[in-house]
Parts: structure tokens; C-alpha cells; sequence
């Protein structure tokens, strides 16, 4: 479920169990983007990033469906893509991790 593209960072989501929220910098992923809704997200370090807007998000599935993500912050000042695993395994998602 992870949407790619070799050696640009705009277009590949970096899957992660720790975050909270999936996080997107792609301004272009987000459907309606609402630039009014803007927030700070702290990390574990005491750092801040400044939120953008918040809106739904279109992922590219690996079989070539289509699935939405609702309140995904945009964050333009991130360096990559966090896509949360919890919040897919919630939405009734599945995944298959192997070597390689």
C-alpha cells in the first residue's frame, strides 16, 4: 500500500509504527485541502512542525484499488511521507512485511 517512486521522496510514504498520525508533505495527494485548519506537531525530541491544513488523502494500493485517509495533516516542512500502520490495521487494512 505504499505508493513509490525511486529516489524521490515527495512520492514514497516510509512506513511507521511509532507516529500517530499519517503525515504527508505532497500537497498534490490531498483532496480538498482545507489551509485553514493549522496546527504544531510535537515530536519526541520537544521539536515542532507547523501543520498546513488537514484533508483526506488518496493511497495507491499495491493491487491497484484505491484507498482514503481521512484528517491527514500537511506538513510541507516534512522531510518524508510517515504512513502509520496502526491507523491502516484500524481501518481494516492488511499488510504482509518480508525479507527484501
Amino acid at each position: 500500500m505504499v505508493t513509490t517512486s525511486k529516489g524521490d521522496d515527495d512520492f514514497c510514504w516510509y512506513l511507521d509504527t511509532g507516529c500517530l498520525n499519517l503525515m504527508t508533505r505532497n500537497k498534490e495527494w490531498l483532496i480538498n485541502l482545507d489551509p485553514s485548519m493549522k496546527s504544531n506537531i510535537r515530536f519526541i525530541d520537544n521539536s515542532t512542525i507547523i501543520v498546513k491544513g488537514i484533508e483526506r488523502v488518496q493511497l495507491n494500493c499495491k493491487n491497484g484499488k484505491m484507498a482514503y485517509m481521512n484528517d491527514v495533516p500537511y506538513v510541507p516542512s516534512m522531510k518524508n511521507n510517515l504512513l502509520n500502520l496502526g491507523q491502516l490495521l484500524e481501518k481494516s487494512y492488511t499488510m504482509s512485511m518480508q525479507e527484501n
